[in-house]
């Protein structure tokens, strides 16, 4: 059925330029409706949604799963059981307020296997038509507190690793590196304390790199995704010779919250150190590198004064939380010393 009395139907939010709402915040704004003619309405409701899905195919088959992250509703505007509403043709401004739950949301992201979304949700009914519907998009950003002592604490992790195999090793390679703290900003830099000792007959060349960790469950089974974000090089060290990295930055990227509060997506961020040995050094055509994995989660906002003290060089409000985790070396691709986590500022 048309709605040709209802020219427009929106949801417009009190402050537009907001970058996202965090858990306990008030969603505030008006539904704008627009009319040719005088119209009468049954009710007009504003929701918000939120949901998570997951899916792929592997194989010829598709997993896939979806779970709601939230849903509230409020009535606007309603008729009584005595008197119908009617509206005049013109514009009319309805207002509405949606308090968001004290619990943690899941942070809004759209990866290549899954998505969180939110969505406002304005409904307007009326007598003998089909409900009109209008959606936008809200952002929510998970928050907080990195004023706890784990996440303002330096963080120090030590590997080593031969290099061949036998009675053809050259001697070990050994990183050692350090962060300050635990909790950053977007667009903030990472200083990296770091001693690298070549005992090796390779060149070594130090790279420190950020992956983001995409994590997809569903079925039962698990798909993930590493991406890089950010790295940075050092200068080559010869062998029998050491280096140290006196606060080198890594800057952090516009990069998307992480996401650990959710059983079926899981969104983390990696620090590594990767001392690389180039291949033509090598009798194999395999590169060997350090490797110490360590897990750690970027958060999003920050309203503790300690940690507003601490980031006042910076002037984002994203924090990033880093939550260790040891795990065993392991000789593939990098050594690693956290994660991460943006979020927006407020």
């Amino acid at each position: 059925m048309t709605h040709v009395e209802v020219k427009s139907l929106d949801v417009i939010l009190e402050n537009e330029q907001r970058d996202g709402y965090c858990s306990g915040e008030v969603v505030s704004g008006h539904i704008s409706l627009k009319l040719s003619e005088t119209t009468t309405v049954k009710t007009i409701k504003i929701l918000l949604k939120g949901n998570t899905q997951v899916s792929w195919v592997h194989k010829r088959s598709r997993f896939s799963e979806e779970r709601k992250c939230l849903l509230l509703s409020k009535t606007l505007v309603a008729t009584t059981d005595t008197r119908d509403l009617i509206f005049d043709s013109g514009t009319y401004e309805i207002p509405f307020d949606l308090q968001l739950p004290q619990s943690s949301l899941v942070s809004s992201f759209s990866g290549k296997n899954g998505c969180v979304y939110y969505m406002m949700q304005a409904v307007l009914k009326r007598p003998f038509h089909e409900s009109q519907c209008v959606n936008r998009e809200l952002r929510i950003v998970c928050h907080i507190d990195v004023s706890v002592p784990t996440l303002i604490s330096p963080v120090s992790q030590t590997c080593k690793k031969m290099i061949g195999c036998w009675i053809f090793t050259s001697g070990p390679i050994s990183l050692t590196a350090s962060i300050e703290r635990q909790g950053y900003c977007n667009g903030e830099s990472i200083p990296i304390y770091a001693l690298i000792e070549n005992r090796s007959c390779c060149l070594v060349v130090p790279k420190a790199v950020i992956y983001q960790i995409q994590t997809y469950t569903a079925k039962g089974k698990t798909k993930s995704i590493k991406q890089l974000v950010a790295s940075a090089r050092g200068n080559p060290v010869a062998s029998d010779t050491t280096s140290r990295w006196n606060g080198n930055p890594l800057k952090i990227p516009p990069v998307s919250p992480s996401i650990l509060n959710s059983d079926i997506l899981r969104l983390e961020y990696l620090l590594a150190g990767r001392p690389n040995c180039p291949e033509r050094l090598l009798n194999s055509r395999r590169v060997t590198h350090l490797a110490l994995r360590e897990i750690a989660d970027l958060y999003s906002y920050c309203s503790d004064t300690r940690c507003q003290k601490s980031r006042s060089a910076t002037s984002s409000g994203d924090w990033y939380q880093w939550s260790w985790h040891e795990q065993s070396f392991f000789c593939e691709h990098e050594l690693a010393i956290p994660h991460i986590y943006p979020s927006r500022h407020t």
